[in-house]
């Protein structure tokens, strides 16, 4: 399949409810974006884009957890760019931490002391569950990119299973 290279604006102008739910974010991430570590000021763009605190992580993540390719489809351009974006960076040891917004908070019984990402911790006496209503996990990457890190991530859970090991 041909997917067109197209500039960030026009390749998000395919998502359905662009108009609603992303405008100002893209805006945001275009005029805060300069050409950087060998990436053009749209690559900038669609990576800031992705990891700023708006709905293109959710409603893409929502769209590749379909399975429905009409509905991943539309994304396909931006997609595109942010793959070639991620393509030009180089590995970097070291933490990455990925927030995800939404209530966690039924999973876990207030008082109780739990393990998360080797760290022990007491949710209530954090304000974990009252103050914040985001997940952060921590992704330890000694070879690869965390931002491929994240999208595999979010494609394996798609349920693209050509993507994994054996095909399976």
């Amino acid at each position: 399949m041909q997917v067109p290279t197209l500039p960030i604006k026009e390749a998000f102008r395919r998502v359905p409810n662009f108009a609603k739910f992303m405008p100002s974010c893209l805006t945001s991430a275009i005029y805060e974006s300069n050409q950087k570590n060998g990436l053009a000021k749209e690559e900038v763009a669609a990576i800031k884009a992705y990891t700023a605190q708006c709905d293109v992580y959710k409603l893409l993540n929502q769209a590749l957890r379909s399975e429905q390719l009409k509905n991943i489809q539309p994304w396909f351009s931006y997609l595109k760019l942010f793959h070639m974006a991620i393509s030009k960076l180089k590995p970097k040891k070291g933490y990455y931490c990925r927030g995800e917004n939404i209530d966690q908070s039924s999973k876990y019984q207030v008082g109780s002391i739990i393990t998360w990402v080797r760290e022990a911790m007491e949710p209530k006496s954090l304000g974990i569950f009252d103050n914040y209503r985001v997940k952060k996990q921590l992704i330890h990457s000694s070879t690869s990119i965390a931002t491929n890190l994240i999208l595999v991530d979010e494609i394996l859970r798609a349920g693209l299973s050509s993507l994994r090991p054996g095909g399976q």
